[in-house]
């Protein structure tokens, strides 16, 4: 299914592998079952585009060539013709940039919430459209830019807060998705976040008065940064993140590709991997788990970390996101030439391998 998978999808889009991790260890070996990560899009009103010095990679062009619809259809497809069960869609949270709509969003009234979602909606009605269709039944978290869609019942009962799990064949959960920005407050709230994890790892019904901590924690901690008042203050004049050397996934016959491990990599590269870990080991010893791998967003970082320092597996997915740029480096004549690429990166599950992919444009 994964050769087939890549063979369509190369239909559509040009497909650079990022990162490849093909280990039994990961502990999920379902031969028949395919799980696909989407992270970031950051969606917002064309309205709100005009004053942010940011890009979302999701823009509907007249044409009809915007990737991302392209590529919601095309998993639609993908999911019909491979027999529904076979093939899970997750979108990874901060599916809409709700905090981008207002300077100062910790201040909106909560009934005021309804309207901002809709304007951000119309702007990316092809996308949109595409990814809430029931037939391609996408699994969504909630990220940090678009927890306030908990406010509204619609989104309420369809959204999860934190978290799904993977099984291995005896049942025991061994992979953990989340959207990522727990480990940006974990140091902050180390034993309220221990709580938070336990909670949604464990067996229970969300708890508005839980969810309703949750959201003040998330407003708490943008309001402080204040970051939304000052539109020029994004990364286009930061230090590029590299993804190292992009090739054809063809062209990978190893089990082993551009991984970032500890004790090898950048602190950079490492990022949230030291935590991740640590984390879900309080998780184990609360629940009896054996998460081992955790697949994020958040960071628009994609890359796959592992530290099997203790000759034990752990594995970080960070599949990356549809904003920002980052650099790479592409084979052109022999020679490796170092690009600019603008975001735009899934994450895919078979058979005990994950991989990250970097899509762009087909070029006509």
């Amino acid at each position: 299914m994964n050769k087939k998978f890549l063979e369509e999808l190369s239909r559509i889009a040009s497909v650079k592998l990022v990162a490849k991790l093909k280990d039994e260890r990961i502990g999920l070996n379902y031969p028949g079952e395919m799980r696909i990560f989407i992270p970031d899009l950051h969606m917002f009103s064309k309205a709100r585009q005009q004053d942010f010095n940011y890009e979302c990679h999701t823009n509907y062009n007249e044409d009809g060539s915007a990737l991302l619809p392209q590529l919601a259809q095309f998993l639609l497809k993908f999911k019909t013709d491979n027999n529904d069960k076979n093939v899970l869609v997750y979108q990874l949270g901060d599916l809409l940039d709700i905090w981008r709509e207002t300077a100062k969003p910790w201040d909106i009234d909560p009934g005021d919430w309804q309207g901002i979602v809709q304007r951000i909606i119309r702007s990316n009605a092809p996308s949109w459209d595409a990814l809430v269709d029931d037939s391609l039944h996408t699994n969504f978290l909630l990220g940090n830019h678009d927890f306030d869609l908990h406010r509204i019942p619609t989104f309420y009962s369809r959204w999860q807060f934190l978290r799904y799990y993977f099984s291995d064949e005896s049942g025991t959960p061994v992979a953990g998705l989340l959207h990522g920005d727990i480990f940006v407050w974990y140091e902050r709230f180390p034993d309220w976040i221990q709580q938070f994890f336990v909670y949604h790892y464990s067996p229970k019904d969300k708890s508005k008065k839980f969810i309703k901590k949750l959201d003040n924690a998330i407003r708490d901690t943008h309001k402080r940064k204040g970051k939304y008042v000052n539109y020029e203050e994004y990364d286009d004049h930061k230090e590029l993140f590299d993804l190292g050397e992009l090739v054809a996934p063809q062209d990978v016959t190893e089990d082993v590709w551009n991984i970032k491990r500890k004790g090898e990599a950048s602190k950079k590269e490492l990022k949230h991997l030291g935590k991740a870990k640590k984390l879900f080991s309080r998780v184990n010893n609360r629940t009896g788990y054996k998460l081992h791998m955790a697949v994020i967003g958040h960071t628009h970082h994609p890359r796959i970390a592992v530290d099997d320092s203790d000759d034990e597996l752990f594995v970080l997915v960070d599949c990356g996101g549809w904003v920002k740029t980052s650099k790479a480096s592409i084979e052109k004549e022999g020679n490796l030439e170092e690009v600019e690429v603008k975001n735009a990166q899934i994450g895919v599950l078979y058979n005990n391998e994950v991989c990250v992919y970097q899509l762009s444009p087909k070029e006509s």
